[in-house]
């Protein structure tokens, strides 16, 4: 019984190099759709891996602690008590790499000139120095912290007729409900491309905000915790909700949770990405098809040979998709070959996207860096390696069922 399987096999693999420029030519039809897939995919997930690393630098974190109801009405008065408590829990959870405050509210900065409502964004200078904004810096210089300074867009102090070294005065609600303006002096200028924080978001030192909307020394109203990479933001969330239990009304949430906008934006691009690649190997999955249909019509007269000798038709369909599924196993594991070596080649200088936009690209208000890094992923590799190769598989049934319906007297006329 084995060596009749072993001979099935080898008689399969034969077969297959009998047309080897068809065969080759299929093999790499199959691997090029699969890895150029494989690296689509790499693209993809270093496009969104930096996404989302710099939007939770800047505004959030891959898991954020704030009061439970902080979400549904933002109000500075439904502050973090202690943010440097929370920060020392976190800590001591494996994967903790950084804790940032943050300070959020509402209000209205004022020149001499014009007067327009913004964002205000209480932010650590130190912990955000690499941040986009500080980035993008046009003119003047960074925050410095305990300064009470405020760090704008270029274009927004163009609007209010300022430059850096200028007053401005930010009028907001504090805690208490009370209005409160204070003087501050314009440390510099940025553009960061995205609309959405260029034209409505300042930023001031930690110190200043507290003041500003009457926190305590060490209140906040979102304490962020990046960590080494997003996949450890759920385990991190469970552990660090265990420390903090239901101590002062604080919630624990994942970065998706309070940056809602992102999170959609990726599933959908993943999505879209998905369906091109499942597009692109179905396309594929033709030429596998033909070249297996091809190799029936132009045997037909050798199988019927091979029936009339008494060779059973299953055992012929048996060689025939084995024959497939060779070609198959083979396209699958060149392609992961190639899609891993296009997506490490360019894991280290990236790819630089720049050219093919006129202006900058932002996402909820966050900008998409143009130099990509593809991230490869065995798992993502090897689950579309999978699925194309049980799909050649299950095509390769289709013109392989011809055999059991086969003509002997018309094939031997």
């Amino acid at each position: 019984m084995m060596a009749d399987v072993g001979m099935v096999f080898l008689v399969a693999w034969r077969s297959i190099w009998r047309a080897r420029t068809r065969s080759l030519i299929t093999v790499g039809a199959m691997a090029f759709g699969l890895a150029f897939s494989i690296f689509m995919m790499a693209f993809s997930d270093g496009m969104y891996a930096k996404l989302i690393h710099d939007a939770v630098s800047q505004q959030a974190g891959h898991v954020v602690v704030e009061q439970k109801d902080y979400e549904n009405a933002p109000d500075p008065a439904l502050m973090v008590p202690d943010a440097d408590a929370v920060l020392r829990m976190a800590s001591r959870i494996p994967g903790f790499v950084e804790g940032q405050v943050f300070i959020l509210g509402q209000g209205v900065v004022q020149s001499s000139r014009e007067s327009a409502g913004v964002g205000v964004v209480g932010i650590d200078p130190v912990a955000q120095a690499l941040s986009t904004p500080a980035r993008g810096r046009v003119e003047g210089k960074y925050l410095e912290p305990g300064a009470q300074e405020v760090f704008m867009s270029a274009s927004m102090a163009r609007r209010l007729g300022v430059a850096s070294g200028k007053r401005v005065v930010l009028a907001v609600n504090d805690a208490s409900g009370e209005l409160v303006q204070m003087l501050f002096r314009i440390a510099g200028t940025f553009t960061t491309g995205s609309e959405e924080i260029d034209g409505a978001v300042v930023y001031v030192p930690l110190g200043a905000a507290r003041s500003l909307f009457g926190l305590a020394p060490h209140a906040a109203t979102r304490v962020g915790m990046i960590l080494e990479n997003a996949e450890m933001a759920p385990a991190f969330r469970d552990a660090l909700s265990r420390e903090t239990g239901s101590r002062e009304g604080l919630a624990v949430y994942l970065w998706n949770e309070v940056l809602p906008d992102l999170a959609r934006y990726i599933r959908f691009d993943r999505g879209s990405a998905l369906v091109t690649c499942g597009i692109l190997i179905f396309i594929v999955l033709f030429t596998l098809f033909n070249t297996i249909l091809m190799a029936i019509l132009e045997r037909e007269r050798e199988f019927a040979l091979l029936m009339a000798i008494g060779t059973r038709p299953a055992r012929l369909m048996a060689q025939v998709l084995i024959e497939s599924a060779s070609l198959s196993l083979l396209g699958c594991l060149a392609g992961m070959a190639l899609g891993y070596g296009a997506s490490v080649a360019f894991s280290g200088s990236g790819i630089d996207m720049s050219s093919l936009y006129s202006s900058s690209v932002s996402v909820s208000g966050f900008t998409i860096d143009m130099l990509v890094y593809p991230r490869f992923r065995l798992s993502v590799a090897g689950w579309m390696s999978f699925w194309a190769f049980l799909f050649a598989t299950g095509v390769a049934l289709l013109p392989t069922l011809r055999i059991g319906r086969m003509s002997l007297t018309e094939r031997l006329r």
